[in-house]
């Protein structure tokens, strides 16, 4: 194994997440929205019926942080909350149209600014792309062995 090129690969891809977190923040602030609220708002688009404690799972936050980001979205408009049908004491949140709005509108101000990397070209692009979701699967493979030998 290269340790240098390892190394150099984790500085770069600290270096990337920086510098693409301050371009979407910046993009984020126009609609008065967080990143994570943004994350949110996208995970209830793909999950339509979430429970809050559900979006606190694919979010990866605590249920009562998730609450606060939850009830900020409600009161502007962009999140609805029902009860279930089904149990009457789970509480369901989908986008409203004013919430599917601002999402596809930040994303395409997001794509927008990214734009700027058409310069690398289709090839490169989705070369980077396979070799990220790769190393993405070794890890989570990695990290998956290492949680089932810590429970035995």
């Amino acid at each position: 194994m290269n340790q240098g090129l390892i190394k150099n690969i984790l500085l770069s891809l600290r270096e990337l997440r920086k510098e693409t977190h301050t371009l979407l923040e910046e993009q984020s602030k126009k609609y008065q929205l967080s990143m994570t609220q943004i994350f949110a708002l996208d995970m209830i688009r793909q999950n339509p019926k979430l429970s809050l404690r559900e979006l606190a799972k694919k979010v990866n936050l605590s249920p009562s942080t998730t609450s606060e980001v939850v009830e900020k979205m409600v009161q502007a408009g962009l999140v609805e909350r029902e009860q279930s049908e089904k149990n009457r004491r789970r509480i369901e949140l989908s986008l409203s149209n004013k919430g599917l709005d601002t999402l596809e509108s930040t994303y395409s101000d997001w794509i927008d600014d990214f734009s700027i990397l058409d310069e690398l070209g289709d090839d490169k692009l989705q070369a980077f792309y396979e070799t990220q979701q790769e190393m993405i699967d070794l890890l989570k493979k990695r990290r998956v062995s290492d949680e089932s030998n810590e429970t035995k």
